[in-house]
């Protein structure tokens, strides 16, 4: 638009000017309406943001909405923030949250997902360490729309691309990680929760003091409230310190065999005649059996008996072929230390083996059977 045109434009009244604004709309040439609006005095700024939002979806026009927003007196902040938001490009909406002034930084973060976030967590590193800590900065009031998401995903990706980006050259203070870590406790979601309280408070301590124990103590609270079996059960391995206790009585409470019986197996001080009572409550052969082969002090008697009363005829053959033939060999060492020739004659005439066996495929649950062609399979 030439300068002789704003000129000219400017010496109009607003009825000629409202309607040359309509004349310029017309065009459909998005440089020419900006700039209507930024130069003509009495210009019709929401009709102008109008057909600039209209214009139509793309670079172009995500450019020019952000120039209108950031460059027109009175333009309509709230309508441009919209229509940015509604392109989908991540740099321009970028753009509009950290230069438009009265843009709602909270309401862009919340309002984009997938790699426009993506995005807005690769820019952390454009900004000074000093930065993180003023309430004034863009990346600071960036930090804190991130959190009101409550999106733990997302917390976690900024913390972690911070921590990153900062902690390397030792310019993170701890009440930034514990900002982060209040944060994820906040959302209840036990695996971005315990990925970084893990790594970051507990591993690399970067929170000391009672305030480490405290973010600690309270993850493993949320986590047991969780139900998640996985997390309880990672907490009690590998978390010195950790209330075993506590977190038996979650791990039981998920009804989850597969680590109820891992607890058992893997967690020092595990409390094992809870562990077998709730392993039982499962009805789970399967690791009935493996928590009684695995878990040493594991109640074997009462174990048999549970087994059994599951049905599965698969395991209860496996259980009683290897406790059976154990409880032999162990008669059979003691006879030997006895010096009883006749009983460990006896005992060792005993053993058959191949009759005792179950002949059976674990993976497929079939029993072999002899037959005159060879072996057969037959299920249960």
């Amino acid at each position: 638009m030439s300068e002789k045109f704003i000129v000219l434009a400017n010496q109009l009244n607003a009825r000629e000017v409202n309607e040359l604004a309509d004349l310029v709309i017309a065009t459909e040439n998005v440089r020419y309406i900006y700039e209507f609006a930024c130069n003509v005095k009495g210009a019709p700024i929401d009709k102008l943001a109008d057909a600039v939002i209209a214009y139509g979806n793309d670079e172009l026009s995500s450019a020019y909405i952000c120039h209108f927003a950031r460059e027109v007196e009175g333009a309509p902040i709230d309508k441009l923030e919209d229509a940015i938001i509604a392109t989908g490009y991540a740099y321009r909406i970028y753009d509009f949250a950290s230069n438009v002034k009265g843009a709602s930084i909270t309401k862009i973060v919340t309002s984009v997902t997938g790699w426009v976030r993506e995005a807005f967590i690769n820019k952390i590193d454009r900004f000074s360490s000093g930065s993180l800590y003023d309430a004034s900065s863009f990346i600071y009031k960036l930090i804190d729309a991130i959190i009101a998401t409550g999106d733990a995903k997302y917390i976690y990706d900024v913390a972690t691309r911070i921590i990153r980006v900062y902690g390397r050259i030792n310019e993170l203070n701890e009440q930034l990680i514990k900002k982060f870590a209040n944060a994820l406790i906040a959302t209840k979601d036990a695996m971005y929760i315990d990925s970084y309280i893990y790594q970051y408070i507990y591993k690399e301590k970067m929170v000391t003091g009672h305030d480490r124990r405290t973010l600690i103590e309270e993850s493993i609270n949320v986590i047991m409230a969780t139900g998640n079996a996985e997390y309880i059960y990672e907490i009690a391995r590998y978390v010195k310190g950790a209330p075993i206790d506590k977190l038996a009585d979650a791990i039981i409470a998920t009804g989850n065999a597969e680590y109820i019986y891992k607890f058992a197996r893997y967690v020092k001080g595990a409390p094992i005649d809870k562990l077998a009572d709730a392993i039982i409550a499962t009805g789970n052969a399967k690791y009935i059996y493996e928590f009684a082969c695995n878990v040493k002090g594991a109640p074997i008697d009462k174990l048999r008996v549970a087994i059994y009363l599951t049905g599965d005829k698969l395991h209860t053959d496996l259980f009683v072929y290897k406790f059976g033939l154990e409880a032999k060999i162990r008669k059979t060492i003691i006879a030997l230390r006895s010096g009883n020739i006749e009983q460990i004659k006896e005992i060792l005439d005993s053993f058959d083996i191949e009759n005792e066996k179950p002949n059976l495929d674990p993976e497929t649950g079939k029993q072999k059977i002899k037959t005159i062609d060879g072996e057969q399979e037959r299920r249960f």
